[in-house]
């Protein structure tokens, strides 16, 4: 049941249409062109016989462009798609990972702070690649106020064009939201029966406890929409970081300079934070790591007497469940990092438990 659940669900999400459009067209490079966004660098040029057409071209890896276009108070809308053709030459990596060609939409909340939590990549890579349409819807929550479209070549050499780059409101198609819920209603009905049967099994009600607890703690972390976990992304955040004492700011008078350059902003506290996103990316994996290092270990306490293979299946089975419960929230990106950190943790652990378990078994033999 368990395997089927998976297959629909991710059948649901990735080949029935989730969206339509919500009438109200934020964004048409291929009939406004690109007059309003503001710049930086000079590698790019914008076609006069294309006006929805841009192209960037950098030589050396410590040239940077950019055009940027902000979109303010947004949170009337709830879901957004943007769609672009882009189209790479022989672009090469630069010394960061973003250091490349990228199309990203940042969500950005009431103090000006982008937040990288959130998907906000609608292309991002190096090589060649010919022209090829792209499209990704996106969630707002309540941290955003604005959005801010960029189209970059990043400290990375190589060819880089985008057309007609359309940013539209849109909205869940009501025939998707009525199977979504009840497939939903199954994973439902089905985690109730599994926890149920867990819960019959072994010598006392504080051994499947154990499991239970830890699996209702991954499955609560796999539906927290994008928002919340933003929310706990910036608590975990606050406990690890300094406190500094407010600095006194003193102001210089500043040449003019023309209003299409943006001046790249200071690092807040000496961190940059897309830093910051990836530090806490590098938590969540370790989090990912142990809570599955100790449901495996839970259950093979409770099983002791199921076949090593056979507990490491329904593991992986779970695992795999955990990460495809996200798409039923929004603004959570269904990947195989997690799943591999789920699997690693777990193969970790029941390598410990099969060793362990094979030297009491000699030890037993032996006495």
């Amino acid at each position: 049941m368990v395997v089927t659940l998976i297959a629909l669900t991710t059948m649901l999400f990735t080949q029935m249409e989730r969206f339509e459009p919500d009438n109200t067209v934020l964004l048409d490079s291929a009939t406004e062109g690109f007059d309003d966004w503001k710049r930086r660098g000079e590698n790019f040029t914008v076609s006069e016989k294309e006006p929805g057409l841009i192209s960037f071209a950098n030589d050396k890896r410590d040239q940077y462009a950019h055009v940027a276009r902000r979109f303010n108070d947004i949170g009337q809308y709830g879901f957004f798609r943007l769609s672009a053709d882009i189209k790479t030459i022989d672009v090469k990596q630069g010394a960061k990972s973003w250091n490349c060609a990228r199309v990203t939409l940042a969500p950005v909340d009431a103090n000006g702070k982008k937040l990288w939590g959130l998907p906000h990549k609608l292309f991002a890579d190096t090589g060649t690649h010919e022209w090829s349409g792209y499209s990704k819807v996106f969630a707002t929550f309540d941290q955003v106020k604005d959005l801010i479209l960029t189209i970059q070549l990043s400290h990375a050499p190589g060819e880089f064009q985008v057309k007609n780059i359309r940013l539209e409101t849109v909205k869940e198609k009501l025939g998707f939201m009525i199977v979504k819920y009840l497939l939903l209603t199954l994973w439902v009905v089905t985690a109730i029966a599994l926890f149920f049967t867990i819960a019959g099994r072994g010598d006392a009600l504080v051994k499947p406890s154990l499991v239970i607890a830890t699996s209702m703690v991954i499955i609560t972390g796999a539906l927290l929409s994008g928002g919340q976990l933003l929310a706990y992304e910036t608590g975990i955040k606050g406990l690890f970081s300094k406190k500094e004492a407010p600095q006194k700011v003193v102001v210089s008078p500043q040449k003019e300079t023309s209003k299409s350059t943006i001046k790249k902003p200071p690092a807040r506290n000496g961190k940059s934070s897309v830093i910051d996103s990836l530090r806490f990316n590098e938590l969540k994996g370790k989090g990912h790591f142990t809570m599955f290092v100790l449901v495996t270990m839970f259950a093979f306490y409770l099983w002791k007497e199921t076949p090593v293979i056979k507990l490491f299946f329904y593991i992986a089975l779970f695992a795999v469940s955990a990460e495809t419960l996200q798409f039923f929230t929004y603004g959570r990106d269904v990947g195989f990092t997690d799943i591999n950190t789920n699997l690693s943790g777990s193969a970790v652990a029941t390598l410990v438990c099969a060793v362990a378990n094979k030297r009491a078994w000699l030890q037993a033999k032996e006495g």
